[in-house]
Formats: structure tokens, sequence, C-alpha cells
């Protein structure tokens, strides 16, 4: 057993294709390989002699100045690691230190506010670090830091793009190009149309982890514009109920008026069960009549993220197939948790999702794979 935990501790040193990426400074690689294989942003690289982390993705990319898109995407992919401290410090702590700017800065305090009172690992606060690092950024940027400092993260107004402070307001110039990586904006993906669709909206994983993940997607420009989103269950709620359900899990995670920005295109379908197919074409219908008012997108992509138990998979597929498929563009579904309760389910599970839906149209994501490898190397 040693020898194949020794094998299975040299594996997860080893630095994966996203972390020479980071080093690289090669941002739109960062980006396709956090989309393609999101669960590299929780694997660390290293660890120290006496047990602790020395570099996961997030920290080690805030060592080299990356544009905040970079880091929405890594904390997006992973929210834990902006509370996790390696080598003794935090990414907030890095990015102080690094240089990082202040989009970034702003970024790491609204994903994790509790940051500016804890220490790095020379017993530093953030703002000992500003403090001694004040050159990296111009005047203004100081006095916008300087003000998050005394105001807290209610300070940071990201839907507006401005900091304010009584009757001080620093606001960017309207006219400028503020997109840090303007090359997304001519990627096919972000000039379609996207509705997502959450089916098990009311439940736990829906609320704590998919749409806050969605929120960070929000805020970071990282959703085509216009996007909506629709949740799918069987309880009996409301629009605003639904939004009033989720606004708990996700306030914390930005400005107020990004996060009512965000619940405004958030809305819910009540269906009898996770197959009603009379339910899906009632959301269809409903989607079809949003997509219709921007007629000027060639394509209108419809993304299913199952937030459901795995026994209501293929039933749920089946419907989808059946009724809500995107008139002119991709659908795709993502099913997460575990892939029924043995083989023999999971395969009878795939089979049916294989018989509606093309390979490059399913996505799957286990958040049981790997905890205990987790679990076992690092905690």
């Amino acid at each position: 057993m040693k020898g194949v935990y020794d094998k299975l501790m040299a594996d997860v040193a080893t630095i994966t294709i996203l972390q020479k990426a980071i080093e690289r400074r090669e941002w739109r690689t960062v980006i396709k390989r956090i989309r393609d294989t999101p669960h590299e942003a929780t694997y660390a690289c290293e660890r120290s002699s006496e047990g602790g982390l020395l570099a996961l993705p997030l920290h080690q990319a805030c060592k080299g100045k990356p544009p905040a898109v970079i880091v929405s995407s890594l904390i997006a992919a992973y929210p834990a690691a902006t509370s996790t401290k390696c080598d003794g410090s935090l990414p907030l702590h890095l990015a102080l230190r690094y240089g990082g700017s202040l989009d970034v800065i702003m970024t790491l305090l609204l994903a994790c506010p509790g940051s500016l009172d804890e220490e790095d690992k020379e017993g530093n606060k953030p703002i000992e670090i500003f403090k001694n690092c004040k050159s990296e950024w111009t005047e203004q940027e100081q006095a916008i830091i300087s003000r998050i400092w005394e105001g807290g993260v209610d300070k940071i107004d990201l839907n507006q793009n401005e900091m304010v402070s009584g009757t001080v307001a620093v606001r960017k110039d309207p006219k400028a190009n503020n997109s840090l990586i303007p090359e997304l904006e001519e990627e096919d993906w972000k000039q379609a149309g996207l509705i997502v669709v959450v089916i098990g909206a009311s439940g736990d994983l829906a609320k704590k982890k998919t749409y806050p993940s969605l929120l960070h997607l929000f805020a970071a420009n990282l959703l085509p514009n216009d996007t909506q989103i629709w949740g799918y269950a069987r309880s009996k709620i409301t629009h605003e109920e639904l939004r009033a359900k989720i606004r708990p899990f996700i306030e914390k995670s930005g400005d107020a008026s990004v996060i009512d920005a965000f619940l405004s295109q958030c809305f819910y379908k009540q269906g009898k069960s996770y197959g009603d197919q009379k339910a899906y074409q009632g959301l269809a219908t409903e989607m079809s009549h949003y997509e219709m008012q921007f007629s000027n997108k060639l394509n209108h992509n419809r993304l299913f993220y199952f937030a459901i138990p795995p026994n209501v998979f293929a039933e749920a597929g089946v419907a989808i197939k059946k009724s809500a498929m995107a008139d002119k563009g991709w659908t795709r579904i993502i099913v997460e948790k575990p892939f029924g309760r043995d083989l023999e389910s999971c395969e009878e599970i795939l089979s049916i999702l294989a018989k509606n839906f093309e390979e490059d149209s399913l996505y799957r994501i286990d958040h049981y794979l790997g905890k205990e490898w987790y679990k076992t190397c690092w905690c």
C-alpha cells in the first residue's frame, strides 16, 4: 500500500497543463483549460515539508499579474481557493505583493471578504502589504484601494464600474475598452445567444454551487450578452420566490447591484416530474419567445445542467430531447453527481443518454471523483 500511496503523491505533484500555462502567462490557454478540465483548478503542484500547500492554480496566477477574467474563471472552478492559504498566503496577499490589477483585487475581495482580516505567513494583513507595495498602482488606484480598506467590500460597485466613498467617485472611462481579453468578445460562443436551464433548481446543489458559479461568470462577463437562466423543478414557486431562495447563497459574492442584475435574468418553470414532457414544452415555448427578440444572433444555444438525483437523469434527458432542443444552435447536457449507485445502473443511465444525444453534447461531472484522493493527500 505504501508504494501505491507514494505513486499517488508523485502523480499529484506533477505540474498540470493548466499550471504550465499559468507559469508561462498563456492566458488564452488557461481559459480553454479551465473550460475543458475545470478540476485541474483544485490541484496543488507541490506540498511543503511542513505538510501545507505551496501552490494552487489561483495562487500561482496571482503572482503573474493576470487579467481579472483569469482570476474569476479560477474562482468559479474552485471557489474554496480564495480562502485557502498556500505557503501561508491567501490569493489576495499574493495579488497585492506582486502588483495585481485593481480589477483582480476587487474580484478576490468580493469572492472572499474575510481575507481583509487574514495575515500572511509573515504576519502581515492586506493593508500592510498594500502600504509596502504602493508604487505598483497609480494614485487613482491607490485612492480606490485605500477606500476599500476603510469601508470594506461594500464600497465596490462592479455594475457601475466605480468606487464610491462619501463625496468621492472614481469612474473608469465608459468609452474605453475595459475588456481585459478583447479576443473573447469575438468568440462564436460569446456572440451567440445562450439560455442555461438548471434542472433541480430548488435543491441544495443548485443553490449552494450552481447559481453562485453562474453569478461569478456573469460578474466577470464570461456569459454571452443577454443570457437567460431558467430553473426547473417540482416545487410550486414563482420567479420571485426562486430568486428569494437563491439570494442568501450569493449575497456575499458580489455587489448588490450585480446580484440584482443577475437575479433579474433568473426565471422558474415547474414540472410534475423531471420527465414531464408537457412542462418542458412550455419551457421551450418561453425560451423560443425570448430568443426571437435577438434575431440578429446567428445561433441560440441551450445548456441544461442536471443538479438532480442520478435516478432521474435518463427521464429528464429523454424529455429534453423530445420537447426542448434548441431550434438554431447547440443543445448540451451537463450531468452532475455520481452516475448511478453501481456499474449496472451507471451503464443504464449513460446508455439512455447516448441514444438521445451525441457524445460532444454530453458533459459529465462527478463531484465525488477524487474527493478521498484530495482529503488523503492534502487534509
